[in-house]
């Protein structure tokens, strides 16, 4: 009789907590449906009422993930391999700086101000010859006289710079091509004596413009950065130019000419 007891309890218990099993997997199915009859539409994926381990399927569908260690860079005079002395590079991207205001039709509009790409930052290794120190120091030098506070010519100072991303094999994949660059510090040297460490120097470089290219294609893009007015007087033929300050010139004249 207790053997009978105890079975009928062990059923009972059984079928309750298969009760439990079934409410629990049904909450389950109807929670995911309702989140995936959210999300589904913003993310433009066919999630509603599917399995979250679908999400793994698509992370493992996507290529390889792409290592911040494959790159390289090349410097501007760089005679000495001093490329290999960057251990660091933290690459700008141009982007739409500030925005404009303007008030229409009951509105505040918003309009992009300027656009601006940054500083590139170089952090690098320092050997006993200070091999690094001397390099960034020469570029320095190119930009003016600290002595008497003379400045240089942009084009003996100003000079690209490439940074390629790299993939496992070490091919190109994108391209960072930056103009208008110089130095502007070398930052501080850290000197202690309560623990030994390498020496670095961190290098702020100011750069004009960039372009970015994606993939194997390491040419010069014909759209190099956006350029400036300077650029794009430089590349008018003279004959222009001479006939567009002429007629500025007349068109003076004319206006002064009505006035007096």
């Amino acid at each position: 009789m207790a053997s009978l007891f105890g079975l009928g309890l062990s059923v009972a218990a059984t079928t309750a907590a298969g009760a439990v099993n079934g409410l629990v997997q049904r909450g389950e199915s109807k929670l995911v449906g309702a989140i995936g009859n959210k999300l589904g539409p913003v993310l433009g994926n066919s999630f509603s009422g599917a399995n979250p381990r679908s999400w793994l399927a698509q992370a493992q569908a996507r290529p390889d993930p792409h290592l911040n260690i494959d790159w390289s860079i090349v410097l501007p005079n760089d005679t000495g391999n001093i490329a290999a002395y960057v251990e660091e590079v933290t690459c700008p991207v141009w982007k739409w700086s500030g925005a404009e205001s303007v008030f229409r039709g009951n509105q505040f509009l918003y309009y992009p101000e300027k656009i601006d790409t940054g500083s590139l930052s170089l952090v690098m290794y320092e050997d006993q010859k200070f091999t690094a120190s001397a390099y960034v120091q020469s570029w320095m030098r190119r930009v003016g006289n600290p002595n008497t506070g003379l400045f240089n010519y942009p084009a003996a100072f100003k000079f690209p710079i490439t940074v390629v991303a790299l993939d496992a094999a070490q091919n190109p994949i994108a391209t960072f091509y930056y103009y208008g660059c110089w130095p502007e510090d070398m930052g501080e040297l850290p000197f202690q004596s309560a623990q030994t460490e390498r020496t670095k120097i961190t290098v702020k470089i100011n750069v004009d413009g960039m372009a970015l290219s994606v993939g194997n294609n390491q040419s010069t893009p014909s759209n190099f950065g956006f350029g400036n007015i300077a650029d794009f007087i430089k590349g008018v033929p003279q004959s222009l130019t001479t006939s567009v300050a002429n007629g500025a010139g007349l068109a003076l004249n004319s206006a002064l000419g009505s006035l007096f």
